[in-house]
């Protein structure tokens, strides 16, 4: 009995233990459960009261714990959607507290696992713009990023690279590039990765790692990475650059080898750019002096001429002042870091969509290669923003009367004006000549015809104070009926007109005009309130024979405006022409009717009945444009600006970095208010700016210009390269296309894909007589 109890103790011993061993792992519902584990169980019963949590949680915390865990309840049910209603609810509300933040990490989970990878690095982006505030989350969403990367292949990590997402998740794109080309032993895909890796990531705690396997890639041919050639103009009438460019490289050189040992510093071999055998020293500095590029040229007919050369040597050129836009096409030799017309009119069409009203623009521009690259990458960017250019006027270099081109855009052409105002008034006074003479003629009609009198007519070279009036006529100020007729004063004139083309007959007595308004002031009448009657009333109480009297009717009209926009066609050599085309809209009309009776017996002499019409005024900028980009060089831009107050359309003008020359110093009364973009600007408190412009000051006595500050930012940018310890032409091109982000004395700068410049410029404006900064803009 005893033995068989012992037995049932030892079976239910061993029941328990079983029974232990088979029960499901706990898993505790905390924030670093959910970073090691997915499936975290969450039951039904427990749904309603995470519900009811993120309704009535005392804080933040709480309703996103909520959200969280009612997501997470969803998540293991594989029901995607319902779990990123939570999450996503908490990503828009709840990020800053713990189950917010976790509730995206898990979100990148579900996106992940549909191949959604964009949006999943999206929101990678956003826990990694957080880290700081949940550092304990690093390195899981590190993790979480790297799972990510390794599924992708290479061509879709390019692809994420080009988006920049965030510095972070560069940095682990190319390290996973780096690494994958190295075991594949694809060395060229390697070098391109890890030269801008190893430029960009300096504090990456995978520097060294990449920094040894770049060392032991090192199989091109070798060169002497330390030795860098310049291209510049040491005599000749371009020397004086030639020195301002050397003055650049010589300060960033100096700091550079300054406290390295003889062996570890970088050397210069100059180039004479304006040497009749540049080719011949140019082939010396590369097979004799083993330069592993070169700095430089300076003008862009110099890269065209050697290009051959680099190319046949596979040797980069990196100029800080060739700025042909050409220059980057098809050519992965050359590069350069100066202010480009692509990137200012870049730069300035952002400048105006994001700090100023205007979203309507229209343009003035050179027709040469200059003018037709800003203008056309200006109207590029501005409408890719949102903005509207409505229209665009182009001039031949040599213009310097820019008439034609304002009054397209909608300027009053006010020499138009005037002649249309002279023909009218010409016209009006032939009307009034004719009007005067036939009343004279049907006067002495009716008289000789009615009255049996016999009027004496004036003979050549009688005397005309021998012939006495044997008639009198009263005048009456025309009756203006219409605003136009008063506006434009014709009553007055032609009032004025037909009285003294009447009174020239010595016959006719002509009542002084003041008498008849006076007569009509004495009864309280104005000319418009004339009629037959009143008319008559007035002549009778003057004294006059006879009366004459007219209206001036205005006709209804549905506009205001003339349109002065002028008509453009081609002619036969392909010139753009301009040609006026008024339309009986453009005018107002008036109905004329001049009335000639006798007082006496009141009987009508005469009626005559004209037209009359009178152009339009132009309207202010028809087409409504609320600023003007004009990217001309700076003497042109002095004329336009004139112009375009003369002919009324001064409208807030954006130009190019032209604005900045010394020529413009003497005309900043005629161009105040002028935006423009520059590639400097001295008085920048960007502290590697004001240390640059001191030791320039001190060492050479002279204010820093763009191009000193170019040279010196192109030789820093080589330096650092140096320091990499590059020892082929290839790795170095491969090392430097891939520079971004490089902080130089002139603001942020990269390399586009074609190894043009990305960089910052400097929004100026001319106010008061001098430039003033406004903001510094990217010209990408």
């Amino acid at each position: 009995m005893r033995y068989r109890r012992m037995l049932l103790l030892i079976a239910a011993a061993t029941a328990c233990l079983i029974a232990f061993s088979c029960a499901p792992r706990v898993i505790v519902k905390n924030t670093e459960s959910v970073l090691t584990e997915k499936m975290i169980p969450v039951a039904d019963e427990e749904m309603p009261s995470w519900q009811d949590m993120i309704k009535n949680g005392k804080d933040s915390e709480q309703r996103a714990k909520g959200a969280f865990w009612a997501g997470q309840y969803y998540y293991n049910k594989k029901d995607w959607d319902n779990a990123l209603k939570y999450f996503s609810y908490n990503e828009k509300y709840y990020t800053d507290v713990e189950w917010g933040y976790l509730s995206v990490f898990r979100a990148v989970d579900i996106y992940a696992g549909r191949k959604e990878t964009d949006t999943a690095v999206e929101k990678i982006k956003l826990l990694m713009e957080k880290r700081l505030q949940f550092p304990a989350f690093k390195a899981a969403v590190n993790l979480q990023l790297d799972e990510i990367l390794k599924t992708l292949p290479a061509e879709e990590l390019d692809r994420l690279y080009e988006k920049h997402a965030h510095k972070l998740i560069d940095e682990m794109i190319l390290y996973r590039q780096c690494k994958a080309a190295f075991a594949e032993n694809d060395f060229e895909r390697f070098f391109k990765y890890a030269g801008s890796f190893l430029f960009q990531f300096r504090d990456s705690e995978y520097y060294d790692e990449i920094q040894k396997k770049f060392s032991e890639s090192a199989k091109y041919k070798p060169v002497n990475g330390r030795s860098i050639g310049v291209i510049i103009p040491l005599t000749g009438k371009s020397m004086g650059i030639g020195a301002v460019i050397r003055n650049g490289l010589e300060i960033a050189l100096g700091e550079y080898n300054e406290g390295r040992e003889e062996s570890k510093r970088a050397g210069l071999v100059y180039v004479d750019e304006a040497a009749a055998n540049l080719e011949e020293l140019v082939l010396k500095a590369i097979e004799r002096d083993n330069v592993i590029a070169f700095i430089g040229p300076t003008y862009s007919k110099t890269v065209k001429q050697i290009l051959p050369i680099m190319q046949q040597y596979n040797t980069v050129l990196f100029s800080p002042t060739a700025a042909q836009p050409e220059l980057v096409e098809n050519n992965d030799l050359f590069f350069r870091n100066c202010g480009t017309a692509r990137g200012q009119a870049n730069a300035m069409a952002k400048y105006i969509i994001e700090n100023t009203r205007f979203k309507k623009m229209s343009t003035i521009y050179s027709d040469d290669n200059y003018g037709k690259t800003l203008n056309d990458a200006f109207t590029a960017k501005f409408t890719a923003l949102g903005g509207t250019i409505l229209k665009q006027a182009g001039f031949k270099p040599d213009t310097n009367d820019f008439r034609q081109q304002i009054v397209a855009l909608g300027g009053v052409d006010a020499m138009l004006l005037k002649s249309k105002r002279a023909e009218e008034a010409q016209a009006l006074s032939a009307e009034m000549e004719a009007a005067g003479k036939r009343i004279q003629q049907k006067l002495f009609d009716y008289l000789n015809l009615y009255q049996d009198e016999e009027v004496p007519l004036p003979t050549p070279g009688r005397n005309t104070k021998d012939i006495k009036p044997v008639v009198s006529a009263a005048i009456l100020h025309f009756s203006p009926l219409g605003e136009r007729v008063k506006k434009y004063m014709i009553d007055d004139e032609m009032t004025k007109k037909l009285s003294y083309t009447i009174a020239k007959d010595p016959r006719i007595k002509v009542f002084k005009q003041s008498a008849t308004d006076a007569a009509m002031s004495d009864i309280g009448l104005e000319p418009a309130d004339l009629d037959r009657e009143l008319a008559l009333s007035v002549a009778a109480n003057v004294g006059a024979d006879m009366l004459i009297w007219g209206r001036i009717v205005e006709a209804e009209s549905d506009t205001v405006y003339a349109n002065f926009v002028p008509e453009e066609y081609l002619d036969a050599n392909g010139t753009t022409r301009y040609t006026y085309s008024f339309t009986q809209d453009d005018y107002f009309d008036f109905t004329v009717v001049i009335n000639v009776l006798s007082r006496a017996d009141e009987a009508v002499v005469d009626t005559i009945t004209f037209n009359y019409r009178k152009i339009k005024e132009p309207r202010f900028n028809p087409m409504e444009v609320e600023a003007l980009y004009i990217p001309a060089i700076d003497r042109k831009m002095v004329l336009i600006k004139d112009q375009l107050k003369f002919y009324d359309f001064d409208l807030p003008m954006y130009a190019s970095s032209a604005m900045g020359s010394p020529y413009i110093s003497a005309f900043m009364e005629s161009v105040e208010g002028t935006v423009y973009a520059s590639e400097f600007y001295q008085d920048e408190t960007y502290a590697p700016a004001q240390e640059f412009l001191r030791k320039y000051r001190e060492k050479y006595g002279v204010n820093a210009d763009v191009i000193a500050a170019n040279s010196y930012d192109a030789m820093s940018i080589i330096c650092a390269l140096v320091s990499s310890n590059i020892e082929s032409r290839e790795n170095f091109k491969q090392v430097l296309s891939g520079v971004r982000n490089y902080e130089g004395v002139n603001g942020a700068f990269s390399f586009d894909s074609t190894g043009d410049s990305v960089r910052d410029y400097f929004i100026m404006k001319l106010s008061g007589g001098e430039a003033k900064f406004q903001k510094k803009v990217k010209g990408e």
